[in-house]
């Protein structure tokens, strides 16, 4: 069983997904919609063990990453200026599928730093404390 690496660079409506292997070639690249279960489908159709998944940190990375998590990938999302950088080093065009490449490649190098995603709970909590506070204000 081969070891691979995916990338996705998210959109609204659509992710672009790049897989490669531990060589770096490519295997697989695809859009699919921008749903946990759309691009977790799409991983688990492909055969071998995922070493890491990259996402750049974003709006619906959270989500994402949970999804991706809860369904047994190895979801890492990447610091924004750190993908930034290596994309515009890595690609000549900038599109959502060569920024899925790109992306594939810097976590196949482990040359990224992960962001931490704060849990769902501590989301929720910080989202009625925020409430709370207007709320107290507004009185």
């Amino acid at each position: 069983m081969s070891i691979l690496y995916a990338g996705l660079d998210v959109s609204l409506e659509q992710t672009s997904v790049c897989v490669i292997n531990a060589e770096g070639f490519l295997v697989k690249e695809i859009k699919v919609l921008s749903d946990p279960d759309a691009i977790v489908a799409f991983l688990r159709e492909l055969e071998g063990t995922f070493e890491r998944v990259g996402l750049e940190a974003d709006t619906l990375s959270q989500w994402l990453f949970f999804g991706l998590k809860d369904a047994g990938f190895p979801a890492f999302c990447i610091e924004t200026r750190h993908a930034k950088a290596a994309i515009s080093a890595m690609s000549l065009n900038k599109t959502d599928r060569n920024d899925a490449r790109s992306i594939a490649q810097l976590v196949r190098s482990g040359w990224f730093k992960a962001v931490h995603v704060k849990s769902i709970e501590s989301q929720e909590l910080r989202t009625l404390l925020t409430s709370r506070e207007f709320l107290v204000n507004k009185v």
